[in-house]
């Protein structure tokens, strides 16, 4: 079984240190744009040139093939996340990106808005047209780089992925620290993770069992 870490973030660390606009970004949520020809909303004027997008999707594991020299699975908690938004903007980080983690920041595009999803069933981001859950972070971005938005109104660029310094904690050692803790807060924890697992669990069946219908009705065909 692989290894599980929690990525923490302590406040006065660098945290994010910009946003990057991706072609398969960790947290699978793909971009909605705001232009003339968006198919949720329409204007009658010049392309707005507007993103939105998930950033941050606390409690879901995220594959990574180097983790103390070994691929394992990562998450964050919501905490993490607020404390991350909150440095994201105190350090002024949404002003450029990155394009697909490539190193050069592009100035000509900056993050303007951003917010927690409380509510999905009635978040603007749902009436957007974008599937979030709760404790979502979600950020809109202005591009006003063409080449940039050539790519995203072409589909290569598809959502966002953070670029941050966080601490990986393995699991086992955070359970071990845990004892230090509230005993409400170390069953919330464990309880998280727990259910992280499951439902890491029941997607990779589903995945065999799509993929055994699929063969069986090739097999048909």
């Amino acid at each position: 079984m692989r290894k599980r870490y929690e990525l923490e973030y302590k406040l006065g660390e660098e945290g994010i240190y910009t946003m990057s606009t991706v072609v398969k970004p960790a947290v699978k949520s793909t971009l909605v744009m705001f232009s003339d020809e968006s198919k949720v909303f329409e204007f009658a004027d010049d392309e707005k040139q507007i993103i939105y997008s998930v950033a941050m999707r606390p409690n879901t594991l995220i594959p990574r093939e180097d983790i103390n020299g070994e691929p394992a699975d990562v998450f964050y908690t919501e905490e993490t996340a607020d404390a991350l938004l909150q440095n994201f903007f105190q350090n002024n980080n949404h002003q450029g990106g990155t394009i697909d983690h490539g190193g050069e920041i592009v100035k000509d595009m900056f993050i303007f808005s951003a917010w927690k999803v409380l509510d999905p069933a009635r978040d603007a981001a749902t009436v957007m047209g974008l599937d979030v859950q709760r404790g979502d972070i979600v950020m809109g971005q202005k591009v006003n780089n063409p080449e940039v938005w050539k790519r995203i109104k072409n589909k290569e660029l598809t959502g966002f992925s953070f670029e941050a310094i966080l601490n990986p904690v393995l699991i086992e050692t955070k359970i071990e620290m845990s004892q230090q803790m509230d005993q409400k807060e170390f069953e919330a924890r464990t309880r998280a993770v727990i259910k992280m697992a499951a439902d890491e669990d029941a997607a990779a069946k589903k995945k065999e069992e799509d993929d055994a219908a699929a063969l069986e009705m090739a097999a048909h065909d």
